[in-house]
């Protein structure tokens, strides 16, 4: 699944490295397990993959698009707009 991520991403315009891609494993191995959530998972993986601002949306497409159904709750995407809205970042989903 997170080769296929890697591949996405690459395909997607996102000139992700194996050594970023791996730093993200490690991250995830060293986290303690069942400790990682989807919104951690997110923003670790956006952290490590963004270089600057211009592929902010195109990974958010590409994570969409790997992920759906495999990471989503059953809101689909709508945890990320709730979190984040094009307005700015919130500090909780029901602040927006």
């Amino acid at each position: 699944m997170f080769l296929a991520f890697l591949e996405a991403l690459r395909a997607g315009g996102i000139a992700a490295t194996l050594t970023e891609h791996l730093a993200l494993l490690g991250a995830l191995r060293a986290s303690l397990p069942g400790s990682i959530d989807v919104d951690d998972f997110y923003v670790l993986a956006r952290a490590t993959y963004c270089r600057d601002e211009t592929q902010l949306d195109r990974f958010d497409r590409v994570f969409g698009q790997v992920f759906r159904g495999a990471l989503a709750p059953a809101g689909g995407m709508g945890w990320r707009r709730a979190r984040c809205p094009r307005s700015g970042c919130t500090s909780s989903p029901s602040a927006t």
